[in-house]
C-alpha cells in the first residue's frame, strides 16, 4: 500500500466497509470483462450517487476513469497508470477480506 498516492491512500482510510466490499466486487467484475458491463450489475451498495462518486475518485487517483451512461458502465485506464491499478485492486480485495472477518 506504501506506492499508493496520499489521496488513494486517505480515500481508502474514510471507506467502511459495505463500500470496500461493493467495490471489489465492481473491481472483479470490470476485471473479467472486456465489454462494458450493464448498469445493473453494479453493487446495490455503489447505486447510491454518494458511493458512486467515492468509487470513481478512487479509480480516478490510481489513473483510471469509470465511465458510464445510460445502460453500460466501463472503465479506461490512464496511459501513466502504470502499476497503480494492480495495486489498488490487491488493496481493495485484502481490506475488503479483512473486513468480513471482524464480521
Amino acid at each position: 500500500m506504501e506506492e499508493m498516492p496520499d489521496e488513494t491512500l486517505s480515500l481508502l482510510s474514510e471507506s467502511q466497509p459495505d463500500f470496500l466490499e461493493a467495490f471489489n466486487t465492481l473491481m472483479n467484475r470490470l476485471k473479467k470483462n472486456s465489454e462494458p458491463l450493464s448498469i445493473q450489475c453494479l453493487p446495490v451498495f455503489l447505486q447510491d450517487n454518494q458511493a458512486f462518486q467515492q468509487a470513481e475518485q478512487l479509480l480516478s487517483s490510481a489513473n483510471v476513469a469509470l465511465k458510464r451512461d445510460s445502460d453500460r458502465l466501463w472503465s479506461e485506464t490512464g496511459s501513466e497508470a502504470g502499476v497503480l491499478p494492480l495495486i489498488l485492486s490487491l488493496c481493495i480485495h485484502g481490506l475488503a477480506l479483512l473486513c468480513k472477518g471482524q464480521k
